[in-house]
């Protein structure tokens, strides 16, 4: 087996692993038959060729990394190239990245913050013949307003939030792949869609570790000025994530914790009735009964390991339905830092921050009853 089937047996078998988590068994074929075609060994150190078809990321130099060939496949499918597409990475590196790109689409527009990379990139791209990428030496986190708007935008290094300009150049329909996170620390890879009235809504698809992004994205905007996201938490809950919400996205955010709060003590009425339990049967019938208010409490104050899980969100939305009420959403209860934002981890209606909702997930785990 040559090194290259190697790496590409190796892609097939991590997309396996994470399909739960990606949410498809297989990527498109035209970006794995790009990954065979691209030569990595032409895109990395002399010193490192011996490992260029290795599944793991490689330093390039400037502190700078070209990065795991299952994550180049998995953002490059997730990004859905056309070949007629227009598309901005941000963070060429190697220009590996670029160069798979530039195989599936119409043009590739690439900015790098490191001079002497962007040159380099430059002159391989133009020796290996990838003529429809365009290499720029500058900050992406502005992006390049002059060729937006993008059908796509890839960025290959973990920004803190998401940049208002590069959201700005998506165009409508279009689809940006970006890793969230605080540098060296909890990062998400994110899939931003841009519906054709601009709306933006993004998945969360795995946690992954990039180099940061560098530039004025370490400056943090104003809270007024932070970009909504919508996403989905571990509860299920469809939810706005930023640090300043309007009025009208307070009210959507109540009337949906509201109608999840409805639905989960109909879940519980049938997880109690379908126990054995004769005392959980009856509880069903309260529960039916009572005022949505008075649900949580009962319920904690029995104790009942068969509905924990309910119970904590049940919870959880009281407290959020309070702070709303009383303009104190988005701030952790224990430490008192941002909930919302930056950390895209936590509902930012939720109590705690992700540090320390880990901390009271590991403390309660340890003291839950078990049936």
């Amino acid at each position: 087996m040559t090194r290259l089937s190697r790496m590409m047996r190796e892609i097939e078998e991590e997309v396996t692993v994470t399909r739960h988590l990606i949410g498809k068994d297989t990527l498109n074929p035209r970006v794995l038959d790009a990954m065979r075609k691209v030569p990595r060994d032409r895109f990395v150190p002399s010193e490192s060729k011996a490992y260029a078809y290795e599944n793991g990321p490689l330093p390039i130099g400037y502190g700078q990394t070209i990065s795991q060939p299952y994550i180049v496949a998995l953002m490059t499918d997730l990004l859905d190239p056309e070949p007629d597409d227009i598309v901005l990475e941000i963070g060429t590196g190697s220009c590996y990245q670029a160069a798979v790109l530039s195989l599936l689409v119409k043009r590739v527009y690439t900015v790098e913050i490191i001079a002497e990379l962007a040159e380099q990139a430059k002159e391989r791209l133009m020796r290996l013949g990838y003529a429809n990428v365009e290499v720029r030496a500058g900050d992406g986190y502005h992006g390049w307003p002059e060729h937006a708007p993008y059908d796509g935008i890839i960025v290959t290094a973990a920004a803190p939030y998401l940049p208002k300009a590069l959201l700005d150049q998506l165009r409508p329909g279009g689809r940006m792949v970006i890793p969230i996170g605080l540098p060296y620390r909890h990062q998400e890879l994110m899939l931003v869609e841009k519906d054709k009235q601009g709306q933006i809504e993004t998945r969360s698809i795995l946690d992954v570790a990039f180099v940061p992004l560098t530039g004025d994205s370490m400056i943090e905007p104003e809270r007024e000025s932070v970009t909504r996201i919508d996403r989905t938490n571990e509860y299920g809950w469809r939810t706005t994530m930023t640090a300043k919400l309007s009025d009208a996205q307070i009210n959507e955010l109540k009337l949906a914790l509201k109608s999840r709060y409805r639905d989960l003590r109909e879940e519980i009425r049938q997880e109690l009735l379908s126990s054995d339990n004769e005392q959980y049967i009856d509880l069903a019938g309260q529960v039916h009964d009572m005022e949505e208010e008075s649900v949580a409490d009962l319920l904690v104050d029995l104790n009942l390991a068969i509905i924990d899980r309910h119970i904590r969100e049940l919870q959880a939305i009281d407290a959020a339905l309070l702070r709303i009420a009383n303009n104190e959403y988005g701030i952790c209860i224990e430490c008192e830092g941002e909930i919302g934002y930056p950390r895209l981890k936590v509902n930012p209606a939720a109590l705690r921050c992700h540090d320390c909702q880990e901390r009271y997930e590991h403390t309660h785990a340890a003291t839950s009853p078990s049936l």
